[in-house]
């Protein structure tokens, strides 16, 4: 299976993408993923440069 688009690491196992999940998952073919890996809320307990959001603000459910 391939994406529209380069992966950002790839080996004979497989690929990385990096990206939009929302995006990248649009192309891709129903049963045909094993395993989706995301950073946050994890990638946000150090806040960043960047002015990223706080875990729990980011983990919120919204009504």
């Amino acid at each position: 299976m391939r994406l529209n688009c380069n992966p950002y690491y790839e080996t004979k196992f497989g690929a990385a993408y990096l990206g939009n999940s929302l995006e990248l998952m649009a192309g891709i073919l129903d049963e045909s993923i094993d395993l989706i890996c995301t950073s946050p809320p994890f990638a946000l307990v150090r806040k960043k440069e960047c002015g990223n959001v706080d875990a729990d603000e980011y983990v919120k459910v919204k009504d």
